[in-house]
């Protein structure tokens, strides 16, 4: 009997023991409360962050796709005529004219800096390059709507020309090629 009730007391013990015990070993739980949700906050603004990055890495990639695939026939023609002379079919046709997206550059430029500094700066190297090959294509007026074999008629007939039209197709592919190596670093990034 006395057995019992030696248990009995130590069981009614437990739970004030158990809180001596917590007290003695957590006495600063309100601190470390604090400092969790602080954690907690970081991590999710870091997420929100990522989360950022990404959808404009996202957007970024899609808008510069639409410009490669304004660059890419005087990619095609530099390494088609220039490169190998190779005849082309009659549909490998230069643009009609020249227009390249820079709405969602402009519309995220004050986000950009949630993106890695060397990326920013082949961004705006990109765009850059964009403008001026918008701005030379508008004074190459003999190629707008041409098959690119019409460049080995004007190396024929006008040399002045052909070299200035060599000059900007070779520009505007290696702004294809760098185009490409951002929306590599751009799928990176996000």
């Amino acid at each position: 009997m006395a057995f019992i009730a030696l248990i009995s007391i130590w069981l009614a013990g437990v739970p004030v023991v158990s809180r001596l015990f917590d007290w003695f070993f957590h006495e600063d739980t309100e601190g470390k409360r604090r400092q969790k949700e602080i954690l907690e906050f970081e991590r999710n603004k870091e997420i929100e962050r990522r989360n950022e990055r990404l959808g404009i890495s996202k957007n970024l990639i899609a808008e510069t796709r639409v410009n490669q695939k304004q660059l890419q026939p005087f990619s095609e023609a530099v390494v088609k005529v220039l490169d190998n002379m190779s005849e082309t079919s009659y549909e490998d046709k230069f643009p009609k004219r020249l227009y390249f997206e820079r709405n969602g550059y402009s519309a995220l430029s004050g986000k950009l800096g949630l993106l890695n500094e060397d990326i920013i700066k082949k961004l705006k190297e990109y765009y850059i390059e964009l403008l001026h090959i918008e701005e030379g294509y508008k004074k190459l007026k003999t190629i707008h709507g041409t098959p690119y074999g019409f460049l080995i008629y004007l190396q024929i007939k006008e040399k002045l020309e052909y070299d200035e039209i060599v000059k900007f197709l070779k520009h505007a592919k290696d702004v294809y090629v760098s185009g490409e190596d951002l929306i590599k670093n751009l799928k990176e990034q996000g």
